[in-house]
């Protein structure tokens, strides 16, 4: 209310319960932005079109596609070699990526692959998975998703954690939820540029 929009963009079904408070503020559009199985592409799109911004949003969404052709590129055949392995850690259980999530669909458009364990949990319903099983979900490179919590710390201190092949051997990157997540070609140059930065242009993946 203090802010005084002269618009609201909702979700649809995060907000619905709030819609009527929402729109007394201001008109408000309610959309559908996180869809299993919706591309955060067209989620973008959507916003835009409500914004009258439809010529920018493809512009926007070009040059994202051109820094992933260039990513491609720049990896050659690495992508037919590499398996990448996700871990978000909020506490126990962990979560692998689930194939509705814009991270994935990011690796997907950039050539990467996931582990096979991992690849088949993002099209089941369960994405969760104990300490316990933590063995499994090595990969060559590891993307840690990481939520700053006394659990956490705990978690990655664990024996089961250090032993795993790619924290030991250096091919671990620790990711900030909020430069990962969000609908926006914004994000989506967070993650590309965090891709080339850690996979592009590291050395110790060069021969792989």
């Amino acid at each position: 209310l203090a802010l005084k929009p002269d618009l609201i963009l909702a979700d649809a079904n995060l907000h619905k319960g709030i819609y009527g408070q929402l729109s007394a503020i201001a008109p408000t559009v309610a959309l559908d932005l996180v869809l299993d199985g919706s591309s955060f592409k067209e989620s973008f799109r959507r916003v835009a079109h409500v914004l009258n911004r439809d010529e920018k949003a493809e512009q926007l969404l070009g040059k994202y596609q051109a820094r992933v052709a260039q990513f491609k590129q720049r990896m050659g055949n690495r992508l037919n070699k590499l398996r990448i392995s996700f871990i978000a850690v909020y506490g126990d259980p962990l979560w692998a990526l689930k194939s509705s999530d814009m991270v994935y669909e990011i690796f997907s458009d950039a050539g990467l692959k996931l582990i096979p364990i991992q690849e088949k949990m993002a099209r089941s319903a369960n994405i969760n998975f104990s300490l316990e099983t933590l063995p499994q979900h090595d990969g060559d490179f590891l993307f840690i998703e990481k939520f700053p919590s006394e659990s956490v710390n705990s978690i990655m201190n664990h024996p089961l954690w250090q032993q795993l092949n790619a924290i030991q051997s250096g091919r671990y990157a620790e990711v900030s939820p909020q430069r990962w997540y969000a609908i926006s070609t914004s994000t989506a140059n967070n993650i590309l540029d965090d891709l080339f930065k850690y996979l592009a242009e590291n050395p110790a993946l060069e021969n792989i």
